[in-house]
């Protein structure tokens, strides 16, 4: 297997967490924007654990030739806390395919009334294709995706911080900002590492270092941007389902092509962590896609509300396994 460059582990990394609560705006209002200056505090200490968690987690896989997660949470969890994490952690990423599933069939109905039925179908379809042919074609994708990801959101938020203030959130708590962000980073290790094992098998230790700063940074950068947006623009998005696409204006454009984008990279790691899961087995592919489709009618929003809550309390449980110590 051709050994990947640094800017392949933080896209792909960066593509995994980033997908349609974040790009949508929904997520980062949830987590943080609802917290005001809490909230930003929060993103702050985030994206520092998501970097830390991510090279642990990615280190460990590589020295015990880890490539799949079910393997990896045996290692750190043991045979019977292990099947119950994996047991959980396949739950959510059929979940996650779900979610963002839902969320290109409400982004395509919202702005071209396609019926969302259609839009979840042609998400799931194209995941289908790409996981068969590979961690490297996925890393391929993130190298293009996230790049257009950054300089959109740049453009996007950037030009809607005019007049940024905090005091727009009311009921702002710093307890209940610091426990949203423990919720936000333990749902999106469980997130990652879909795709973390199969993609340290196949870079170096250096660019798995260097790699996974990258993408704290990267998810540093864009998180902070996006709330100081969402908080100038706090009283118009707080009720609606794609908050990022209210304030989009005349990049509207631009942003649904992005938020597309990311939707289908994140369904893409959802995919293939249980595809390796099940030792990649085409029927069992089929069958799980049919299955995250049909729950995808449910609706986006109560998705990312419900499922990554839930997602998140389990998630807690593992990041304590991996900051409990080193495992041979």
């Amino acid at each position: 297997m051709k050994t990947i460059s640094t800017l392949a582990v933080a896209f792909t990394y960066v593509g995994t967490i980033v997908g349609a609560g974040f790009a949508s705006g929904q997520e980062i209002k949830k987590y943080f924007t609802d917290y005001g200056v809490y909230g930003i505090a929060s993103y702050c200490i985030a994206a520092v654990l998501i970097f830390l968690l991510g090279k642990k987690i990615m280190l460990m896989c590589r020295k015990n030739n880890i490539n799949s997660y079910d393997k990896l949470i045996s290692l750190l969890s043991g045979n019977i806390f292990g099947k119950l994490f994996d047991f959980f952690i396949t739950i959510f990423l059929i979940g996650t395919l779900t979610t963002m599933s839902a969320g290109m069939g409400t982004i395509l109905n919202q702005v071209f009334s396609i019926p969302i039925w259609f839009g979840n179908l042609v998400l799931m379809l194209f995941s289908i294709i790409i996981v068969k042919k590979g961690i490297n074609e996925i890393s391929k994708i993130n190298i293009f995706i996230v790049p257009i990801l950054i300089l959109v959101t740049i453009i996007i938020s950037g030009t809607s911080c005019d007049g940024f203030e905090v005091s727009l959130v009311k009921s702002a708590s710093a307890v209940k900002s610091l426990f949203s962000m423990i919720l936000y980073v333990a749902y999106n290790i469980i997130m990652s590492i879909s795709i973390l094992p199969a993609l340290a098998l196949s870079a170096n230790e250096k660019s798995i270092k260097r790699g996974t700063m990258l993408a704290g940074i990267i998810i540093a950068f864009l998180g902070l941007l996006m709330s100081f947006a969402l908080l100038t623009n706090y009283d118009i998005i707080q009720n609606v389902e794609i908050p990022l696409a209210v304030i989009a204006d005349k990049y509207v454009g631009f942003y649904i092509v992005t938020f597309i984008l990311e939707v289908f990279s994140t369904a893409v790691s959802s995919l293939y962590g249980v595809y390796t899961r099940v030792n990649k087995k085409n029927k069992m592919l089929y069958i799980i896609s049919l299955c995250a489709y049909c729950f995808s009618l449910f609706g986006f929003s109560n998705l990312v509300t419900y499922l990554y809550g839930i997602m998140g309390v389990i998630g807690i449980f593992m990041i304590g396994i991996l900051i409990k110590g080193d495992y041979r």
